[in-house]
């Protein structure tokens, strides 16, 4: 197994968020959670954003009477999706904290 694969404090620290303790076991057995995972997804936020505003725009033409469009749908994926950014900055800003340290910790 990869050294890589190994999770750091911080995705520790993730993992005992979920409840369900089965899970957790088979995303840390599966290294899902390596130390580029959420790296991946912070280098990504601006996709998210984006879509985030793609959403919007729906919305729009949702309320304007656009025929096929649920706008109780709409709202839901971008509720879903804000949160799902702001998860991703916050753990983005964590990972910052730490980095520092450490690297604070070294000199």
């Amino acid at each position: 197994m990869s050294s890589n694969l190994i999770p750091d404090q911080d995705f520790v620290k993730m993992a005992s968020r979920i409840p369900n303790t089965e899970v957790v076991d088979a995303i840390l057995k599966l290294g899902f959670l390596d130390k580029n995972t959420m790296s991946f997804f912070v280098e990504n936020i601006d996709y998210f954003k984006h879509v985030e505003s793609l959403l919007a725009q729906l919305l729009i033409y949702a309320r304007l009477g656009q025929e096929g469009l649920d706008e109780g749908s709409i709202e839901a994926a971008m509720k879903s999706l804000n949160e799902t950014i702001e998860h991703i900055e916050s753990a983005e800003s964590e990972r910052g904290i730490v980095e520092e340290t450490r690297s604070r910790s070294r000199s």
